[in-house]
């Protein structure tokens, strides 16, 4: 929902923003700094789901995720290695400049996914 709310909201200013905090997140990915990917992460997400202009919906969202936190924090840093290609948001950044609601729904939920099987196959292995 706040990325659906965020794609109608989108400006060129904006993308720009996403766009920067996107490739820190890919280049700490592949310097397999963990925990500078980690931090970059968030600092994207809730960038984006700030311009859905739904503080409600954006603190649900910052609750859930520090309910989740410990956990990935914990995970990751058992982790030897992180795949670089793992949850990255080059189909989201494509879907908001196209102000695509649906693709941006789609991309969003993909790296969702992406990063829950990680989890999974961290916590399971």
């Amino acid at each position: 929902m706040a990325v659906a709310a965020a794609c109608q909201n989108m400006t060129e200013a904006k993308l720009d923003t996403l766009r920067a905090l996107s490739e820190n997140f890919s280049t700490a990915m592949h310097q397999g700094n963990v925990q500078k990917a980690l931090h970059a992460n968030r600092i994207f997400r809730f960038t984006l789901y700030q311009y859905a202009e739904m503080p409600t919906l954006n603190s649900l969202i910052e609750q859930l995720w520090v309910r989740i936190g410990p956990c990935i924090n914990y995970l990751h840093g058992e982790m030897k290695e992180m795949p670089a290609e793992t949850y990255h948001y080059a189909d989201l950044l494509s879907a908001l400049e196209n102000r695509d609601v649906e693709a941006s729904r789609e991309a969003i939920d993909r790296a969702i996914d992406e990063a829950n099987v990680l989890l999974q196959r961290q916590y399971f292995s």
